[in-house]
């Protein structure tokens, strides 16, 4: 791919997909950071040698037309955080890949913020996309997978992840370690079809996977909730063990019947593993010769990478403004990976 990238956050994600895009040949011209590596060469944080980049820190950028074809950002899941450098870069004519869970399907989720990114990258004639393993794996994958049949009455998605794959910053707010009745978030609430929909990455999964499949705008119900230990779990973050009874993970369960009567549900667990439990994608598809589609073991981080890279080369012809994944082909490999 001869495209120029400029990056933002190398975190896991960030630095495994610095190494993709530099495989696939993409040139990557700028790294910014928060607070991490500032100052050190991008190839050395990616383990690989020099390329003559150093990582500034966010504060010193500023997007400029010109400077980058496409801006990927791996910083956060706050759909709203794209109204900085992100809208910027839009702005200034800079495509801009997020992994924020929350861009996947943001406008059912919060459309005025939607609306403010839009008009900015109709402006510099950029576009905003967020996209991650949901979109190859929750909504294409599983998309394609209704072609099997002719009489579907209902979708069920389970995404089992391993909290412990995702680094301490990403789990401190989850309450590790509480007792189950201390947690202090757990809530179940509906939204209209036509109403605006609380933040969910689930909810987000099904809306998108219902627009690309042609089913209409559905009711959804959503529960949020704490996993418990079931018996002594270590934590790998501490080093001390988490008692029965008490948190080692958060639950998310999205339901809803569609006007045109298949049942939806989407659940995303999330928890710190037992010895021998592994991670898993699992949709089961209803009808008259039920189905089911499994990938295990799971790769979240992996096929989030993969995605992101993929889709870099779908951006210099994508249609300017803030679209979903919806907008676009399914993502597909792309060319030969290097040494990793």
């Amino acid at each position: 791919m001869a495209l120029n990238c400029i990056f933002f956050g190398l975190g896991v994600v960030g630095q495994d997909a610095a190494r993709g895009l530099l495989d696939y040949g993409v040139t990557i011209s700028g790294a910014y950071s928060r607070t991490s590596h500032v100052g050190e060469d991008l190839g050395t944080v990616i383990g690989r040698a020099p390329i003559g980049v150093n990582v500034e820190p966010v504060t010193a950028f500023e997007a400029r037309p010109g400077m980058a074809d496409v801006a990927i950002f791996c910083t956060t899941n706050a759909f709203d955080e794209l109204l900085g450098d992100a809208m910027a870069c839009a702005e200034a004519g800079i495509n801009v890949l997020s992994i924020a869970g929350n861009a996947l399907y943001p406008w059912t989720f919060q459309p005025e913020v939607a609306e403010r990114l839009d008009k900015a990258a109709k402006r510099g004639n950029a576009t905003i996309l967020g996209c991650g393993y949901q979109d190859g794996v929750m909504v294409h994958l599983t998309g394609t997978a209704t072609s099997m049949t002719t009489d579907l009455t209902r979708i069920e998605m389970d995404c089992f992840s391993d909290f412990s794959r995702l680094g301490e910053s990403s789990t401190e707010r989850l309450g590790l370690g509480m007792a189950r009745e201390a947690f202090p978030v757990e809530e179940s609430v509906s939204a209209a079809a036509d109403a605006t929909r609380p933040a969910s990455t689930m909810g987000q999964v099904l809306d998108a996977l219902c627009d690309y499949i042609g089913l209409g705008r559905a009711e959804l119900s959503y529960y949020l909730g704490p996993v418990v230990a079931e018996a002594v779990t270590p934590n790998p973050f501490t080093g001390d063990e988490i008692a029965p009874r008490h948190i080692i993970g958060m639950e998310e369960v999205v339901t809803a019947t569609t006007p045109e009567g298949i049942e939806l549900v989407g659940r995303l667990t999330a928890k710190l593993f037992a010895a021998g439990e592994t991670e898993y994608y699992a949709c089961r598809f209803g009808g008259a010769a039920p189905y089911e589609l499994r990938l295990t073991p799971a790769y979240g981080l992996e096929w989030t990478t993969g995605c992101l890279v993929n889709r870099v080369a779908d951006m210099p012809a994508a249609p300017a403004g803030l679209i979903t994944v919806v907008d676009l082909p399914a993502p597909r490999f792309r060319g030969v990976a290097g040494p990793r």
